[in-house]
């Protein structure tokens, strides 16, 4: 079969919930643009390096970094007690700031995410759609396990009492 593309213009802004806040009332979301693909190969180049040895070595946490910095265009559902916390930009793109506010493991799960709608842009709706069902299948795993789970019950021993005569 040939290959088929559509000719209308693939969504380029998408948003993503992270794993670890699927079952959340109101889940941190990221809001983000895809990054064009010639982008994506300079910041992927810039973040390998080659050892004296003649091995290559990626620096992930530099690539995740940029990526962020350049995809991410804000978030929903993240704040303190009193009030949501606005996602700032600056001429670099997302801010330092806003980006250290957001959990190191949750970082690399959006960069990874951001890297492969990139690449695959035609069919990113898609597998993005397919991420948040095995997601939820994963949840639903989970609370079935917990609910099977027999439930333990720790009882202090009971003092023996000294009878009086």
């Amino acid at each position: 079969m040939a290959l088929t593309i559509s000719r209308a213009k693939p969504i380029t802004d998408f948003e993503y919930v992270p794993l670890a806040e699927k079952l959340e009332s109101a889940p941190f979301t990221v809001l983000f643009s895809a990054i064009p693909l010639d982008t994506l190969a300079k910041l992927q180049d810039a973040a390998l390096s080659v050892s004296k040895d003649g091995e290559y070595n990626i620096s992930i946490n530099s690539l995740n970094h940029s990526v962020l910095k350049l995809a991410l265009t804000g978030w929903k559902n993240i704040g303190t007690e009193d009030a949501p916390i606005r996602f700032k930009r600056d001429s670099n793109g997302a801010s330092d700031g806003s980006l250290t506010l957001i959990p190191g493991d949750i970082r690399s799960e959006i960069a990874t995410i951001i890297i492969e709608v990139s690449k695959d842009l035609p069919n990113a709706e898609e597998y993005l759609a397919e991420l948040n069902k095995l997601a939820m299948e994963d949840v639903e795993d989970e609370d079935e396990q917990k609910e099977a789970e027999p439930e333990v019950v720790v009882e202090k021993p009971k003092r023996a009492r000294k009878k009086t005569a």
